[in-house]
């Protein structure tokens, strides 16, 4: 049950994703209040997505957690090129390999965050055992 519903939010993500692509370029200029450049808009929504599909290969696979994280990046940034392709058939919006980019990139620092995290842990805990 956990990786169905794993992959289900994975899913349900891209599927967001792919509707705000769909959005023609003068809807988006109209939402981006804060004027937030475009290549952090991508960055952020990379890290959700490599976030999301992180969990799902975890939910499903016995792999480590490098192996997890290079998957999960692999996935955001293919998702990513074909959201490009999408785009470039959207009025007001095009395609543009720096987005792609950003996407790479969003989805690397979520995955870094992953890998740092269970270092961090075991860290901590050498330092109690020591210090006990």
């Amino acid at each position: 049950m956990r990786p169905a519903l794993a992959w289900s939010a994975t899913v349900a993500y891209m599927a967001v994703l792919f509707w705000l692509s769909s959005r023609t370029g003068d809807v988006v200029g109209r939402w981006n209040l804060l004027r937030v450049p475009d290549y952090v808009l991508h960055g952020v929504a990379y890290l959700g997505l490599g976030a999301v599909a992180h969990v799902a290969f975890a939910a499903s696979f016995r792999w480590s957690p490098w192996l997890r994280a290079l998957a999960a990046m692999v996935l955001a940034t293919v998702y990513g090129v074909s959201d490009e392709v999408h785009q470039a058939f959207v009025p007001g919006r095009m395609a543009s390999w720096q987005d792609v980019l950003a996407d790479a990139a969003g989805a690397a620092v979520g995955q870094v965050l992953f890998l740092v995290r269970p270092v961090a842990d075991r860290m901590r805990q050498k330092r109690e055992r020591i210090s006990d």
